[in-house]
């Protein structure tokens, strides 16, 4: 095996990869646990991988099942993201951002882990839905459901504990969504 090269491959998505892990952990400490858990097992079947420009979607694959398996055994603790996640930010008052990550959290728990890693990817780290096809092995059309239905059981999760009038609802984004054929002037 090959390790300088495995290394040249992770050099350029290390510090994204990391942040994913401790997104998808919801605090540091499980989240650099689990990149490191990644990378001993990448390192290992690296041999396996065929196409090294895959390298990318490969690795986050990697994670993805790692984080579901240790999901599914229990053998962590489910806890509250960290509010210092990204790194420490002067604000006057953090505690906004503290509630939207309480939030998030209580909305990731109406969702799978393969689908809390699907939005992740997407909305948090940019991720294409080409990427997440690729990645997950599915068509694109599949991907975008997936994510269509993860973001409603989210929405209905939050739903439980705000009035009505408060969450949008799909008659209500409608209303700005741009009609067909159409795009942003951005």
């Amino acid at each position: 095996m090959n390790k300088d090269l495995f290394w040249q491959h992770l050099e350029t998505e290390h510090r994204r990869a990391e942040a994913f892990c401790r997104r998808l952990a919801g605090n540091r400490d499980d989240g650099e646990d689990l990149y490191h858990d990644s990378l001993v097992q990448a390192i290992g079947k690296f041999d396996t991988l065929r196409e090294r420009g895959s390298f990318k979607p490969w690795l986050y694959r990697i994670i993805v099942n790692l984080y579901k398996s240790r999901l599914r055994n229990r053998r962590w603790k489910i806890v509250s993201p960290d509010p210092d996640i990204d790194g420490k930010v002067p604000i006057a008052d953090p505690s906004n951002r503290i509630f939207a990550r309480i939030w998030l959290d209580r909305a990731f728990r109406a969702i799978s882990s393969e689908d809390r890693a699907m939005v992740t990817l997407f909305e948090i780290e940019g991720w294409s839905v080409a990427e997440l096809a690729e990645m997950f092995g599915k068509p694109e059309g599949s991907i975008k459901s997936r994510l269509w239905r993860s973001r409603r059981k989210m929405r209905e999760e939050l739903a439980r504990y705000f009035p009505m009038n408060v969450l949008k609802t799909n008659r209500m984004e409608a209303e700005y969504a741009l009609p067909r054929g159409e795009t942003s002037p951005e």
